[in-house]
Protein backbone atom coordinates (compact mmCIF):
# COMPACT_ATOMS: atom_id res chain seq x y z
CA UNK A 1 0.00 0.00 0.00
CA UNK A 2 1.45 3.28 -0.96
CA UNK A 3 1.63 6.50 1.44
CA UNK A 4 -1.52 8.00 -0.40
CA UNK A 5 -3.56 5.02 0.72
CA UNK A 6 -2.36 4.80 3.99
CA UNK A 7 -3.13 8.34 4.53
CA UNK A 8 -6.29 8.27 2.75
CA UNK A 9 -7.50 4.92 4.73
CA UNK A 10 -6.68 7.15 8.20
CA UNK A 11 -8.27 10.04 6.77
CA UNK A 12 -11.39 8.02 5.69
CA UNK A 13 -11.47 5.34 8.45
CA UNK A 14 -10.04 6.60 11.63
CA UNK A 15 -9.99 10.17 12.06
CA UNK A 16 -13.75 11.46 12.28
CA UNK A 17 -14.28 8.28 14.68
CA UNK A 18 -11.90 9.55 17.25
CA UNK A 19 -9.00 12.71 18.46
CA UNK A 20 -6.40 10.76 16.82
CA UNK A 21 -4.01 12.96 14.97
CA UNK A 22 -1.71 12.36 11.96
CA UNK A 23 1.37 14.57 10.81
CA UNK A 24 2.07 14.08 6.88
CA UNK A 25 4.02 15.92 4.78
CA UNK A 26 1.32 18.08 2.63
CA UNK A 27 1.50 17.71 -0.93
CA UNK A 28 -0.48 18.95 -3.70
CA UNK A 29 -2.39 15.91 -4.28
CA UNK A 30 -3.06 15.59 -0.66
CA UNK A 31 -4.09 19.06 -0.13
CA UNK A 32 -7.03 18.22 -2.68
CA UNK A 33 -8.04 15.16 -0.77
CA UNK A 34 -8.21 16.63 2.64
CA UNK A 35 -10.32 19.39 0.86
CA UNK A 36 -12.61 17.19 -1.37
CA UNK A 37 -13.06 14.82 1.86
CA UNK A 38 -14.24 17.91 4.00
CA UNK A 39 -11.21 16.67 6.87
CA UNK A 40 -10.79 19.19 9.67
CA UNK A 41 -7.24 20.05 9.54
CA UNK A 42 -4.69 22.40 10.28
CA UNK A 43 -1.18 22.42 8.41
CA UNK A 44 2.00 23.40 10.26
CA UNK A 45 4.13 25.80 7.59
CA UNK A 46 2.80 28.10 4.41
CA UNK A 47 2.79 25.59 1.70
CA UNK A 48 4.74 26.05 -1.32
CA UNK A 49 2.51 25.21 -3.74
CA UNK A 50 -1.34 27.08 -4.89
CA UNK A 51 -3.24 25.48 -1.89
CA UNK A 52 -6.67 26.05 -0.06
CA UNK A 53 -5.65 24.74 3.15
CA UNK A 54 -6.11 25.97 6.90
CA UNK A 55 -2.12 26.41 7.95
CA UNK A 56 -0.34 28.62 10.92
CA UNK A 57 3.72 29.66 10.86
CA UNK A 58 5.70 31.98 12.52
CA UNK A 59 7.62 34.62 11.19
CA UNK A 60 10.86 33.40 10.29
CA UNK A 61 12.36 37.34 9.23
CA UNK A 62 11.69 38.59 12.76
CA UNK A 63 12.86 35.31 14.36
CA UNK A 64 16.27 36.11 12.51
CA UNK A 65 16.04 39.40 13.05
CA UNK A 66 15.30 38.57 17.44
CA UNK A 67 18.04 36.10 16.91
CA UNK A 68 20.72 38.15 15.78
CA UNK A 69 19.71 41.02 18.38
CA UNK A 70 20.18 38.60 21.08
CA UNK A 71 23.85 37.81 20.15
CA UNK A 72 24.52 41.46 19.46
CA UNK A 73 23.39 43.00 22.62
CA UNK A 74 25.89 40.02 24.47
CA UNK A 75 28.51 41.68 22.71
CA UNK A 76 29.30 39.08 19.90
CA UNK A 77 30.45 40.47 16.63
CA UNK A 78 31.27 37.62 14.09
CA UNK A 79 27.97 36.20 13.23
CA UNK A 80 27.53 32.93 10.76
CA UNK A 81 24.34 32.09 9.05
CA UNK A 82 23.95 28.61 8.31
CA UNK A 83 20.36 27.91 6.58
CA UNK A 84 19.17 25.48 3.76
CA UNK A 85 19.57 25.70 0.11
CA UNK A 86 19.03 29.21 -1.90
CA UNK A 87 15.62 28.41 -2.61
CA UNK A 88 14.44 27.54 0.82
CA UNK A 89 11.72 30.48 1.54
CA UNK A 90 12.10 29.97 5.50
CA UNK A 91 16.11 30.49 5.84
CA UNK A 92 15.75 33.41 3.38
CA UNK A 93 13.60 35.32 5.30
CA UNK A 94 15.63 34.65 8.30
CA UNK A 95 18.67 35.51 6.66
CA UNK A 96 16.97 38.88 6.04
CA UNK A 97 16.00 39.15 9.15
CA UNK A 98 19.16 38.77 10.47
CA UNK A 99 20.85 41.27 8.15
CA UNK A 100 18.45 43.75 8.33
CA UNK A 101 19.32 43.71 12.26
CA UNK A 102 22.96 43.79 11.37
CA UNK A 103 22.65 47.37 9.52
CA UNK A 104 20.10 48.74 11.83
CA UNK A 105 22.72 47.95 14.67
CA UNK A 106 25.58 49.11 12.99
CA UNK A 107 23.58 52.75 12.25
CA UNK A 108 22.71 52.58 15.78
CA UNK A 109 26.30 52.01 16.87
CA UNK A 110 28.23 54.68 14.68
Amino acid sequence: MCAFSVVYYFLKHCARASATTLSIIVTRELSLMLNREDVPHIVIGKPDFPKSLCWIDNNNQLAGELAARHLLERGIKKIAFIGGCETDKISEDRLAGRVGRLKTWDLGKS
